[in-house]
């Protein structure tokens, strides 16, 4: 099987005739995922090889992809973006991520502990207890 030039990415007829994937990639990169997980999530792993990165680049500057990529993040809601549970979601991710570093694993449960709630920054800045356990996971359901 052949596979794809580069090039083909950065032209409009291309993406036009193959809006199905290329509407599946902008709507990753419109929720913030990276260029090389939308990609090989959309084309999949065998165009995954050392062309990726032109592929990709090529496909960030086609015309079709930047005219589409505006217009979707116009029309999305910011609460389809990113929401409460969204977040809480993702910083629970990370704190409970074994191959996080703990740096990373221990600042995601402090922003989760602000975020329910459970802590609270004061006026200077100190962090202090703010509500119990049971008030976090009883607002959870």
């Amino acid at each position: 099987m052949s596979l794809v030039p580069p090039s083909h990415f950065g032209d409009e007829d291309f993406a036009v005739e193959n809006k199905k994937y290329f509407d599946s990639y902008i709507e990753y990169r419109v929720r913030g995922y990276h260029p090389h997980v939308a990609f090989r999530r959309v084309f999949g792993d065998e165009y995954m090889d050392s062309n990726s990165p032109q592929r990709i680049e090529m496909t960030e500057h086609n015309p079709y992809f930047r005219r589409r990529l505006g217009e979707r993040l116009k029309e999305i809601k910011i609460e389809e973006l990113w929401e409460t549970k969204t977040s809480i979601h993702e910083l629970l991710s990370m704190a409970r991520n074994p191959f996080a570093k703990d740096t990373t694993r221990l600042n995601a449960m402090k922003e989760l502990n602000v975020l329910v709630g459970i802590t609270v920054v004061d006026e200077s800045g100190k962090t202090r207890a703010g509500r119990s356990l049971a008030d976090f996971y009883q607002n959870l359901s």
